[in-house]
Order: C-alpha cells, then structure tokens, then sequence
C-alpha cells in the first residue's frame, strides 16, 4: 500500500475525532458570579431552579415624566429536566409544589448581560411551610436572559399600560452551611 494515501487516512481520522470531541463540549459556557451578588460564607447550595415566564411592567409617570416602572415577576419555577417545581410572583415570593415558600429583600444587582436583566442577591425574609425552600438564606438570580423594561413609547396617552416581558434565568437557593 502507498505510503500517501495511509497519511491522508490518519490525517483525516484526526479530524474527524477532533471534531466529535469539540462538539461534545458545552454550548453554554457559564458566566463567572460577580464578586458584588457573592453568597456570604456559612452558606451553601441547596437548589438551582430554572425561572421561566415575564417581567411585567406599567407605564406611569409623575411631574410630566413617563417611564416604564417594574411591577413583579410571574414565572414558572422548572427542574433541570424542565418539569414544574413550583412558581416566582411578587413580593419577591418563591413558592414551591410542596407549599413551602419563602420571600427575599435585594441586597445587590450586577448589570453583566445589556441585553438582560441584572443578576441579584437576595436575603430570605420570610418563610411559610415546611419544604424545599423553608431553611433558604440566599438566592441568586443569574444566568438571565430578556426581562428589561420595553423600549417602546411610554407617555400621557398610555399611561397606565401593562405589558409583559419575557425572561428567563437560574435561581439559585442557598440554606445556612450547619442545616443539614
């Protein structure tokens, strides 16, 4: 056998084995958590849900000036295999399928997407029911994608106007490191 077509064989198989292995790879690579939404430490993780569903927002305004204002999430609250876990609303409220819910107050934002909403810490505030989320410390909102307030006209004419905005993003639930 010639000695060309054997390299040309290899060099080929090369490639090919080289290409399997780089679509194997994520698609998604995740974005570092910016120090300013860091959990406190004497937390850990406990849960990742997937957030699914709207920002919703009203345009109102005072002294002449109008402007699109954030009034709550509605979102359904999703495992990793996309199944229903519970649902995000206002306050903001976290409740589970089990009936345990909790609510946080924002401590930070860090603007990483210009295209998304930030990503926040928040600290639990309250808790209802015994459950998945009745031990939560911290959540995170990361890995968010679309939400940001609309860009069309808000004016005296719409005044009063609601609409939706689709989002989507990753909770993260963290409980203090000596729950267990």
């Amino acid at each position: 056998m010639p000695r060309a077509p054997l390299f040309v064989f290899c060099a080929t198989a090369s490639l090919v084995l080289l290409a399997s292995a780089a679509s194997a790879r994520p698609r998604h690579k995740e974005t570092p958590v910016p120090y300013a939404i860091a959990v406190p430490e004497g937390n850990k993780l406990e849960l990742s849900l997937i957030g699914s569903g709207v920002q919703r927002y009203e345009c109102a305004g005072t002294d002449g000036t109008f402007s699109w204002k954030f009034i709550a999430p509605e979102a359904d609250l999703l495992d990793r295999h996309e199944r229903s876990a519970g649902h995000h609303s206002a306050g903001p409220t976290w409740q589970a399928n089990d009936g345990s819910q909790v609510t946080a107050k924002k401590k930070a934002e860090a603007s990483v997407d210009a295209d998304s909403i930030p990503w926040l810490l928040l600290e639990a505030a309250t808790h209802i029911g015994t459950g998945i989320f009745d031990n939560i410390s911290f959540i995170q909102r990361v890995e968010t994608e679309g939400g940001l307030a609309p860009t069309t006209p808000c004016a005296a004419a719409n005044s009063g106007d609601k609409t939706d905005v689709p989002y989507r993003a990753l909770y993260r639930f963290y409980k203090p490191a000596h729950c267990d």
